[in-house]
């Protein structure tokens, strides 16, 4: 398998990694331009695997665990093709 590493908003080239057979993106950073987890699973959902979409820059750090489950539950229902 291959894991491609970036932060930041990486959705112009999803397609390519995808054609080239990268399997898997680390970081799925939700808070890049273009990056919401909804518009990234409907597209590519099913495509290539995401690894992340967790705010660890703020939510992890400061947020409340409520606040940190709403984002979990948000983007488990994002990707359940």
């Amino acid at each position: 398998y291959v894991i491609f590493h970036s932060c930041g908003s990486i959705g112009a080239i999803l397609p390519d990694l995808i054609e080239i057979g990268i399997d898997a993106v680390l970081v799925f950073q939700t808070t890049a331009a273009n990056m919401e987890a909804v518009s990234i699973a409907n597209e590519f959902g099913g495509k290539i695997v995401f690894y992340g979409g967790v705010d660890v820059q703020n939510l992890l750090r400061l947020g409340s665990r409520e606040n940190v489950i709403k984002c979990v539950r948000h983007n488990i229902d994002a990707f359940d093709l």
